[in-house]
């Protein structure tokens, strides 16, 4: 999942939630009609392990 890096409050939840930020990030969607942001942004990739009950 994605979310925004300067929602750090945001990252925190879902780290207690058991996800882990990657190394990976991408460019906010300018182009994709959700405004212009006022400071630059970038999406923070973050990841759940997830295990199958056997």
């Amino acid at each position: 999942m994605y979310t925004l890096d300067a929602r750090t409050e945001l990252i925190q939840f879902y780290e207690r939630c058991g996800y882990v930020k990657t190394q990976h990030t991408a460019s906010y969607p300018i182009h994709a009609n959700v405004g212009q942001p006022l400071i630059d942004l970038q999406l923070q990739h973050m990841s759940k392990l997830v295990l199958k009950a056997t």
